[in-house]
């Protein structure tokens, strides 16, 4: 599957106000992406998408960064990674600062391990790909998460506004998907699994219900990311009972009108803005 380039910009959006507002970007191997927020008027104004069949080089992440407003010194910017190479570690296990210390829970010995606070008291660790991090790092005013914090924010907001007290949510990458699992409104996994084929995701989706032996109709399940609304993935979930829904946008914030024109499915997760004060 493949996303086309994407680019929606309110009239009220301009360079002059950039100090009001918060970039959210979002960075994967084949895809780039980014949205700006008002935080004046709690309305979202701008964002860009795309994607490419090979990984983006530095030159093409700078050129985007110049073209979409991102090297202002004065804007807040929220750098969310996509990637599966992460550790999710309870607050509680006193996570040191001292980050080189984790370096063997990595494949690579010399790991930059990147650490970021979550909600329900979790900490991630994780590993960016050197070549997006070394762009990045270089801006000013920057904030990093991996996108599963996202992710987390995502599930959290879902789990508020449901009756159900079982979700599990699910965003999809191109050859993995991460998964959170909340039973009885309670933090129970966050995982990245690979896959290839529908049947993949389906066994993994079964298996987490056996395992805490939760019924179909008893889970309420938010698909994000890599997905289409007609997909064969989601007439198999009807063909076996599982209740899903694809994510939308978060309403506590405004959209443009040109909004309208988005998949928000496929982008929700950098909708539910990361902030540093957990």
């Amino acid at each position: 599957m493949s996303y086309k380039s994407i680019l929606l910009s309110d009239e009220s959006f301009h360079q002059t106000f950039v100090s009001s507002y918060k970039a959210i970007i979002l960075i994967e191997q084949h895809l780039f992406a980014c949205t700006f927020l008002d935080t004046t008027r709690k309305k979202f104004i701008y964002f860009f998408a795309q994607q490419s069949p090979i990984s983006y080089s530095t030159n093409e992440l700078e050129r985007f960064l110049q073209q979409n407003y991102l090297t202002h010194n004065d804007l807040q910017k929220f750098v969310i990674y996509a990637t599966s190479n992460i550790q999710c570690i309870p607050e509680s296990f006193n996570v040191q600062s001292e980050l080189q210390n984790f370096n063997i829970i990595f494949d690579e010995s010399q790991a930059q391990i990147l650490k970021a606070n979550s909600l329900s008291n979790i900490v991630f660790l994780y590993k960016p790909a050197p070549e997006f991090h070394n762009t990045f790092m270089n801006l000013s005013n920057t904030y990093f998460y991996p996108h599963v914090h996202s992710l987390l924010l995502q599930t959290n907001f879902n789990l508020s506004r449901t009756k159900s007290k079982n979700i599990i949510a699910i965003h999809f990458f191109e050859t993995y998907f991460e998964v959170i699992v909340f039973i009885d409104k309670q933090i129970m996994l966050i995982n990245t699994f690979l896959y290839s084929t529908v049947e993949d995701i389906l066994y993994y989706i079964h298996a987490i219900l056996n395992s805490f032996t939760i019924k179909p109709d008893e889970a309420t399940l938010f698909f994000s990311g890599n997905i289409q609304k007609h997909d064969i993935f989601l007439k198999n979930c009807k063909q076996f009972n599982l209740n899903y829904h694809l994510t939308n946008l978060n309403q506590s914030y405004i959209y443009s009108y040109r909004f309208n024109e988005l998949s928000s499915f496929h982008y929700s997760t950098i909708f539910f803005l990361p902030y540093e004060n957990y």
